[in-house]
């Protein structure tokens, strides 16, 4: 599937797409070195941070979630906690990113067990924000077909441009379009497309700096279909927090 993760926290909105197609190098060497700094955070640690759900008629959901990571070689591991609302406390979302896919495990107290989270599912709306479960998952689309356009100027400075067409009959967007900031290499502005109709949009909000690493404080995702925005604001984040292999545990989920 074609996709840029946003993670609420670790790991914050990783840009995973690695097109590996001779005839278009450009674009590859910008994306894979988008990817190769994951240039957007920290794929280790902990955080906390604050998502806003905004919908069309006015109401507003406000969760706070805590995110812990680790990367072990090419695999990436997170796992979700949610902490408020009272409804939602204790919910969690565990993924086990092999680099190559990610399987995904849902647990709810209300039932004390988790399931997988796989297939159709991942198209599925994460907590009823504006994010899928799938567009959490760091993704490669090697099946997909990039294209480098003409940079532009974005967020103050100039972005490179580069469009990847899907060839993965699974996947919800035929076609993602990113706007990279040169300098920091920090996917400022993502546009996914449903056929040829736009039907989200990721932007950058504020970029921040931390133990060393320039990041995506806070960005939003727009979802022109139900016209609705997801806002994710880091509170915090210890970029060198770690944590036993045990939590990562989809059987210590919960725990």
């Amino acid at each position: 599937m074609l996709r840029v993760s946003c993670t609420f926290g670790i790991g914050l909105c990783v840009a995973m797409i690695v097109p590996s197609l001779a005839d278009a190098q450009s674009a590859k060497q910008i994306i894979d070195t988008m990817a190769d700094r994951n240039a957007t955070g920290f794929q280790s640690g902990e955080s906390t941070t604050t998502v806003t759900l905004a919908l069309k008629n006015g109401k507003t959901r406000v969760w706070t979630i805590k995110a812990r990571g680790v990367k072990k070689g090419a695999a990436t591991w997170s796992r979700l906690t949610f902490l408020d609302p009272p409804a939602d406390r204790g919910v969690e979302l565990l993924m086990l990113d092999s680099g190559h896919g990610a399987q995904q495990y849902l647990y709810l107290p209300k039932t004390g067990r988790s399931r997988p989270i796989a297939g159709a599912q991942k198209n599925a709306s994460f907590m009823g924000t504006d994010f899928t479960y799938g567009d959490l998952e760091s993704k490669d689309a090697r099946k997909g077909t990039p294209t480098r356009l003409a940079d532009e100027g974005c967020g103050g400075g100039t972005c490179f441009r580069v469009d990847v067409a899907a060839s993965d009959t699974q996947s919800p967007y035929g076609l993602v379009r990113l706007w990279i900031a040169q300098r920091t290499y920090l996917p400022m502005k993502v546009e996914y497309y449903e056929g040829a109709t736009l039907a989200k949009t990721l932007a950058g909000d504020d970029v921040q700096t931390a133990e060393g690493r320039t990041y995506l404080r806070s960005f939003h995702m727009d979802n022109h279909k139900r016209g609705s925005r997801t806002t994710v604001v880091v509170t915090s984040l210890d970029g060198r927090a770690r944590f036993p292999d045990a939590i990562f545990d989809k059987e210590n989920l919960g725990k």
